[in-house]
């Protein structure tokens, strides 16, 4: 903020428009760092602008689905008591996520064919080392704090077995919902290179909670909203439990008891109206003409639907109804005749 001087030796009052010159000017000369540090209290507060987080409710479903299948993966790939827990569900934007994350770290980055989008599973790097350990044989420990040191060629093709394993159950989490194909593209070791989308972009993040042992670490999965936007319709429903956690054996019982159920069936030869007046005269020994002949079609009901149709005979001095036509059902088409000769 600059002040001027006037002729009578007093000082002017200080202008905004002064101020926004200093902040343009990008803080040159004895203002610097004044105007460096306002500019920066301005992007901050540009940032910081009110953003709005759709609620997607599938979404939870899908990673509750995921965390269950990857842990039974891992339960069999890894030679050590595992637990993954669903430690976070959130939004915000990426930026904010990626400050977030734990460092050092590996970065996988997961392209969504059918979307043309990407997404990041990031695995902190302690974590990885000690998975390597035990997938090699050894004891998982936890040890002091790792080094920024790029992995090796072995800790590289383990990690990436490990990416694939989540890229793969991610996309059996969203076979419900969608067809999609999760792949992994590439590992990374530096943020820098991972920005698949701008700081500012609305992003949902995943945080499982890894428990190899004695050893916890983290697994962060980072989905940009953008990514999402093909199947926003999908997601923003609520979750009704129609194919989610389907037990074949449950359903199988269902089915058995369902067609052991007893129903009641009506048989109804014939219906007509009849003013009030005359149905208000019947008595018992009164007769109703019906208009209805041996040949005439009886209907089967139950609770008022109409199931079946057919012609009422008589069988080992029963009457009995022989079923001519379902309802519903498509009519037969009637035999060609053959043409005379």
């Amino acid at each position: 903020m600059s002040v001027t001087a006037q002729q009578d030796g007093s000082a002017a009052a200080p202008t905004y428009g002064s101020f926004a010159d200093t902040l343009k000017q990008g803080g040159s000369g004895a203002n610097g760092p004044a105007s460096a540090r306002a500019a920066s209290v301005i992007e901050q507060i540009a940032n910081s602008a009110v953003v709005n987080y759709e609620r997607l409710p599938m979404l939870d479903v899908v990673f509750d689905r995921m965390v269950r299948l990857l842990t039974e993966s891992l339960l069999h790939l890894i030679p050590a008591e595992i637990e993954i827990g669903l430690e976070d569900v959130r939004s915000a934007r990426f930026g904010e996520l990626m400050a977030k994350a734990p460092n050092p770290s590996v970065i996988g980055i997961i392209h969504a064919k059918e979307w043309e989008g990407s997404c990041l599973a990031v695995m902190d790097q302690g974590l990885v080392y000690n998975l390597v350990e035990v997938l090699l044989g050894g004891d998982s420990r936890p040890s002091a704090a790792p080094t920024a040191r790029p992995p090796t060629s072995i800790e590289r093709k383990l990690t990436l077995r490990l990416m694939n394993l989540i890229a793969k159950h991610l996309s059996e989490a969203f076979d419900p919902l969608t067809t999609v194909q999760f792949e992994v593209d590439r590992l990374e070791t530096n943020p820098q290179f991972a920005a698949i989308t701008r700081t500012t972009s609305a992003s949902v993040h995943l945080r499982l909670n890894v428990a190899v042992q004695k050893l916890t670490g983290p697994i962060d999965i980072f989905i940009p909203y953008t990514t999402l936007e093909p199947i926003r319709n999908l997601l923003v429903q609520m979750f009704m439990g129609e194919r989610f956690g389907r037990d074949a054996a449950w359903e199988e019982h269902f089915a058995s008891e369902l067609t052991e159920t007893e129903i009641e069936l009506e048989a109804v030869m014939h219906e007509f109206e009849a003013p009030l007046s005359t149905t208000l005269n019947w008595r018992p020994g009164a007769r109703i003409k019906l208009s209805a002949t041996p040949d005439s079609p009886t209907k089967i009901l139950s609770g008022g639907q109409e199931l079946f149709a057919g012609v009422m005979g008589q069988k080992n001095g029963k009457i009995a109804i022989r079923v001519d036509e379902v309802a519903g059902a498509e009519p037969k088409p009637a035999p060609r005749q053959a043409a005379a000769g």
